[in-house]
């Protein structure tokens, strides 16, 4: 919820890696100006049930290194 633009700036930084979920729309020119240079984890919230529709997310999730 945050748009390409922030996305843009943040990794612009060079101190961060980003990961982006959303239903897989690319909107205006965010394909080719983000996408190459995130991760992706693709997820649709509006599907009846999340959990199972969203595997990949669920995963990453899992798999996620917090910094303390």
């Amino acid at each position: 919820m945050i748009g390409a633009a922030t996305v843009d700036k943040i990794l612009g930084s060079g101190d961060h890696e980003v990961t982006i979920v959303n239903r897989g729309n690319w909107y205006w020119d965010a394909k080719t100006r983000i996408f190459p240079r995130v991760n992706h984890v693709r997820c649709d919230r509006y599907r009846e049930n999340v959990r199972e529709s969203c595997t990949d997310l669920v995963e990453f999730i899992r798999n996620v290194d917090y910094i303390d």
